[in-house]
């Protein structure tokens, strides 16, 4: 809608900090899925000119789909922290090594 998410946040009546944890589907201060009320869905469903099945069928059809291995390591080890692929890369390579070092210490 070439809003900022503050401005859709006060078109929606809803905290700005609600609506980016929607967007990410959890709450990036717990690690929690976020699971919308009734309440939510119809205040968004409004400021969005749709009919609340609509985003209903949308939150189900995202639901099914699940974050890939590699973006839930990113969160769990550095949270909303920002890291690179390759960052990433070397954490996995690290933890290869130091599964490989205690292997053959056995």
């Amino acid at each position: 809608m070439g809003m900022s998410l503050r401005e859709f946040a006060n078109l929606c009546g809803i905290s700005h900090t609600h609506i980016d944890s929607i967007e990410k589907g959890f709450d990036v201060r717990s690690g929690r899925e976020v699971n919308l009320t009734s309440a939510t869905i119809r205040k968004l469903a409004a400021a969005l000119g749709v009919q609340e099945s609509e985003l209903i069928n949308m939150n189900i059809q995202n639901n099914t789909e699940q974050p890939s291995n590699d973006e839930a390591l990113k969160f769990a080890l550095f949270g909303e922290g920002d890291i690179s692929d390759e960052m990433l890369e070397e954490v996995k390579n690290f933890a290869r090594f130091i599964k490989e070092r205690d292997r053959h210490r056995s």
